[in-house]
């Protein structure tokens, strides 16, 4: 099995990466792709959350709300240039701070469909948490019920990287150990996108060096626990997703090593994915 199709890319207006729509688009038509995305990192509005938090999340690295027109026509161009050679479609990997529903359905409105990315979620109290370094049994439930909850609200396609949660995850005893809960929470992260027709993506960025990517054990996500799990639910939708943040990212050593993850683990993986939100 091959890419076919890519549904998570970054242009250098997030600020961590780089290329433009152009570039990839004549990556992925190089590559034999049929269809392309592009997906940037939305804008967070600074009054989502306080000063610090903002600095915290790392919420800088997502594209300011000014560029947005111009990321909006860059797109449109390449989509028209490239009409016979290549699918092009527009949207946005966004988080999902659960009492601002209304500026992801503005978002939303701006393009073909939109990615949920949850790298930090607001809990019971108010306050913004960084899920790459703050998430433990204490505070996982609040993570999965932030995916449910943005899933419920029918305007996210795809949840990207669901099984990031186990990054820096923790246990009672301090330790990064797929556990009882992890299970608990990965059933209903699926469970949920499997009833609010949503796809899980499993995500290749995170396989920086070909030595991980040769041994699945060494990786944080995709996470095997999870996706073992996941093959256990025949109506689950699963597409594989490059969540490129360079051009040449489209293809290579991390993509080739998801296909045979994919491959030993007996996973059921669309090529394509239908616009559902």
């Amino acid at each position: 099995m091959r890419m076919k199709n890519n549904y998570h890319t970054h242009l250098k207006y997030c600020n961590h990466a780089t290329g433009v729509t152009e570039d990839y688009v004549c990556e992925a038509i190089k590559l034999g792709f049929n269809e392309i995305a592009i997906t940037d990192h939305a804008p967070i509005p600074v009054d989502f959350m306080t000063k610090k938090e903002y600095k915290d999340n790392y919420c800088t690295e997502n594209m300011k709300l000014e560029f947005v027109p111009k990321y909006l026509k860059e797109i449109k161009e390449s989509k028209e240039l490239h009409k016979n050679e290549i699918k092009v479609l527009s949207g946005f990997e966004t988080e999902f701070v659960y009492d601002r529903e209304a500026f992801y359905r503005f978002l939303r409105e701006q393009v073909d469909f939109l990615n949920l990315g949850v790298h930090f979620f607001k809990n019971k109290k108010g306050h913004i948490i960084d899920c790459y370094n703050y998430l433990s049994y204490k505070n996982l439930e609040e993570y999965k019920d932030t995916c449910i909850k943005a899933m419920e609200t029918g305007i996210f396609n795809t949840l990207v990287h669901p099984d990031m949660f186990f990054y820096g995850y923790k246990n009672k005893d301090g330790e990064n150990i797929f556990d009882d809960l992890c299970i608990k929470v990965s059933r209903e992260i699926i469970e949920a996108a499997i009833k609010n027709n949503v796809y899980l993506e499993i995500n290749c960025n995170n396989i920086k060096k070909e030595d991980v990517a040769k041994d699945m054990n060494l990786w944080k996500y995709p996470r095997k626990e999870f996706w073992l799990i996941a093959k256990e639910y025949k109506d689950l939708k699963i597409i594989v997703g490059c969540d490129a943040h360079a051009p040449e990212r489209l293809s290579g050593f991390h993509v080739d090593a998801i296909y045979k993850f994919i491959d030993e683990l007996g996973l059921n993986v669309l090529e394509k994915m239908e616009i559902n939100h």
